[in-house]
């Protein structure tokens, strides 16, 4: 499917005001990249408190329907910058062929002793991994190839627990990392996200891993329903930032069992209290932290 991409180049100061103005559009995925002589091009991650930002300017990319109405984000990007038109550039894109020649990280990793990732060219290679369970990643486009810590918290947790036959719920699921290793490890995973491109990733990495749709299933946010799938999971599991687990935290406890358990995580430490208070009927676990960013894991009172 085909997607108009609008790119828009700038400097560090601008980019909160630039993404303000492109999400209220409504695009289905954006990327952000640094183009600073310090870090090449490369993408950009959340810088955390008291780190410095090496990189000083930055590429926009917003993907969009091709049937979007795009009048009133061409206005307020003018009304922004009058001269904004010299540091833009269109192009129309196929987000699947994005994703399937999106450049491929390596992952070689072991984690809890238990699951291993790897990236998809070693089972093309026939890497043979008798004695741990083995997930193949490549993430596309999309966030997920392992390497972040607020990822790898919570695949630890997963490669330390019994999930097996557990319904489980991989909410804002990115390249589907976490919903494929829980179903590598024998639960049922439903993988949800808003990102087109992370579905697509998403869809593609359970193929390729030979998860059938009776062990994972992959859903747009569009698509899923909380009402419907209510008291239905028994882990579910959401990798996002604190503000997304806050506003989210009654639609999450409602697709919970009795008896299930909550795994949170792209909090930073001084984030932990603003989330557990949005979840008032949990008994939460001591965080586990790395890196200045936090895993939570709560069951009900």
């Amino acid at each position: 499917m085909k997607y108009l991409a609008l790119s828009i180049e700038g400097e560090a100061p601008e980019l909160a005001a630039l993404e303000a103005l492109i999400e209220v559009s409504g695009p289905v995925s954006m990327v952000i990249r640094s183009t600073s002589d310090e870090m090449g091009v490369e993408e950009i991650y959340e810088t955390l408190p008291g780190e410095i930002r090496l990189w000083d300017r930055f590429v926009l990319t917003a993907y969009f329907p091709l049937q979007q109405e795009l009048e009133g984000l061409r206005k307020n990007l003018f009304d922004y910058d009058r001269g904004i038109s010299d540091r833009v550039s269109i192009e129309f894109v196929d987000l699947e062929e994005l994703a399937v020649n999106g450049q491929e990280q390596e992952v070689d990793k072991l984690i809890a002793g238990r699951l291993y990732l790897k990236s998809k060219k070693s089972k093309l290679e026939n890497d043979d991994l008798a004695d741990a369970y083995t997930l193949y990643m490549d993430p596309g486009l999309a966030f997920g190839s392992g390497q972040h810590p607020t990822t790898e918290l919570c695949l630890e947790w997963i490669a330390e627990s019994a999930l097996q036959s557990k319904m489980v719920i991989d909410y804002g699921c990115g390249s589907g990392i976490l919903g494929m290793a829980a179903s590598v490890l024998g639960a049922r995973s439903v993988c949800v996200d808003y990102d087109e491109q992370a579905v697509i990733a998403t869809t593609q990495n359970a193929e390729f891993n030979d998860l059938a749709s009776d062990r994972l299933t992959v859903f747009h946010s569009r698509a899923f329903d909380f009402e419907s799938n209510s008291n239905r999971f028994d882990v579910l599991i959401a990798n996002i930032l604190a503000s997304p687990l806050v506003d989210l935290a009654a639609g999450f406890q409602s697709l919970l069992t009795p008896n299930g358990t909550l795994v949170l995580s792209g909090i930073l430490e001084s984030q932990v209290g603003l989330v557990t208070d949005a979840y008032p009927l949990w008994d939460f676990k001591d965080p586990v932290c790395k890196e200045g960013w936090v895993r939570l894991v709560a069951d009900r009172l």
